[in-house]
């Protein structure tokens, strides 16, 4: 066994190069024929099995997804299209909300662009000193937090509002110990938190509300998802992430429908959708 492991490591050694790229990730490069080949062996049917997966969830998951998305949350039929493009293209919009005060203050030193700089540096010439002021600023993404946010809000006025606002004051402090703050950059949910966070606030809004034929508690599983998570995870967390020592912008949402507040609502709406359903199947079949 011992020879085996061997023999396999200095196969491997020989056909492959492995090194580290970052802190968390690893790149492994073919340096051989047989290298190659085995790579794209590999590697090709895990693009074919990443691009059924895609087409699958294209043509089959998203559009049960949407459109259980627009009839318990009562958007009307000619606002599907808009908000599904605003949905998509907001990624890239960030809202500023308020801009922080400066962080710092710099020199810039700016030679003359006339003669040439191994010139300047021969000739001892000084060069002008510019003093600027960076500032940073909160933004919310349109598509990861201001679209959920409006969609929960308006729950307000189909739901009840006592419902929803007991599920964002659960969802909100299990979501504020939950996250982890990295100051300066982000706040992060681990994916195992992400879930538990998601199945309180569809478990808890269906034992609010009583299922009925418009099913209710499913929008309040979303707002209540949605606003809670915006509240605990964000916005409360504002002071320890220390936006104004951050290198770029920080954004609420910005990772877009990737993002926490926007999973958050629309993994809690399937839940609570869906969950009834499952239960009385394995309840009949048990």
């Amino acid at each position: 066994m011992h020879t085996i492991k061997q023999r396999l490591a200095r196969w491997f050694s020989e056909n492959f190069d492995i090194f580290r790229e970052g802190q968390s990730s690893w790149v492994i490069q073919p340096k051989s024929c047989q290298g190659c080949l085995l790579f794209l062996l590999l590697f090709v049917p895990l693009v074919l099995i990443s691009l059924g997966y895609t087409i699958f969830l294209i043509f089959k998951i998203y559009p049960i997804v949407f459109s259980t998305l627009m009839t318990r949350l009562g958007i009307a039929s000619w606002l599907g299209l808009p908000l599904l493009i605003a949905a998509f293209l907001g990624y890239f919009i960030n809202l500023p909300l308020f801009i922080l005060t400066a962080r710092r203050q710099d020199e810039q030193r700016v030679n003359f662009e006339i003669l040439p700089l191994w010139l300047l540096k021969y000739w001892c010439l000084p060069s002008y000193k510019i003093r600027y002021q960076a500032y940073s600023y909160i933004a919310i993404n349109v598509s990861g937090g201001l679209i959920p946010i409006i969609l929960a809000l308006y729950q307000f006025h189909r739901a009840q509002p006592l419902a929803i606002l007991i599920v964002t004051a659960l969802v909100g402090l299990i979501s504020y110990f939950l996250v982890t703050v990295i100051p300066g950059r982000a706040i992060v949910t681990r994916w195992s938190r992400f879930w538990l966070i998601t199945t309180v606030a569809a478990l808890s809004a269906m034992s609010l509300v009583a299922d009925g034929v418009n099913r209710i508690d499913v929008s309040v599983a979303f707002a209540g998802a949605v606003l809670g998570t915006t509240i605990g995870a964000d916005l409360l967390h504002l002071k320890d992430v220390r936006p104004e020592n951050a290198v770029t912008p920080l954004s609420i949402g910005g990772a877009g429908l990737d993002d926490g507040i926007a999973q958050c609502g629309l993994c809690a709406l399937i839940m609570a959708e869906w969950l009834p359903a499952a239960m009385a199947f394995l309840s009949a079949y048990s």
